[in-house]
């Protein structure tokens, strides 16, 4: 009897354990989204078609376009458009001349010379990948339960991106 209740409380505890760590998890997902569409606000680009509509390219897991797709429909911003397109790779994301942001998920490997065709046209790189600041334009970085926000202004300034002062406040920014 003894053990039957030890062995229905670890199941217990570890189904919750669960639940609450998948519930964090969205969370996450949820909060990047948003700092992926205010990202947009903030940059400028120098041959932009139309600077009404945001094209955002992910590639690896769309593990943000569920949450992007809530924003897009709750949004008051009816002066942007907000375009999404999921990339199982970076090539298929190369193919795309419309992106004005490429998200680079934590699963995706991606270096230097991926990028390069992205910053000739233009294209914002963020990334979820640790150190990605390293390689890329902007780093959603998760440390101790918060979000954080780091650009790497070298990599802003190949690409002829314009970044505003304000974001520039709330992020770490680094010029490697």
């Amino acid at each position: 009897m003894k053990k039957r209740f030890y062995t229905t409380f670890a199941i217990l505890f570890l189904w919750a354990a669960f639940v609450v760590s998948s519930l964090a998890l969205a969370q996450v997902k949820s909060i990047q989204a948003v700092f992926l569409y205010n990202i947009l606000h903030y940059f400028q680009w120098p041959n932009s078609v139309d600077p009404k509509i945001y094209n955002v390219c992910m590639v690896g897991k769309p593990d943000l376009l569920e949450p992007l797709k809530k924003i897009k429909n709750k949004s008051k911003d009816h002066d942007h458009t907000l375009n999404l397109y999921v990339y199982k790779n970076v090539e298929d994301a190369q193919q795309n001349r419309n992106c004005n942001l490429v998200y680079f998920d934590k699963s995706v490997k991606v270096n230097a010379d991926d990028l390069k065709p992205f910053y000739q046209r233009s294209v914002l790189t963020v990334g979820s990948q640790n150190r990605f600041s390293k390689i890329g334009m902007v780093e959603l970085a998760a440390q101790g339960g918060n979000l954080r926000l780091i650009i790497n202004m070298r990599n802003v300034n190949k690409s002829q991106l314009s970044i505003s002062s304000r974001l520039l406040r709330v992020a770490t920014v680094v010029d490697e």
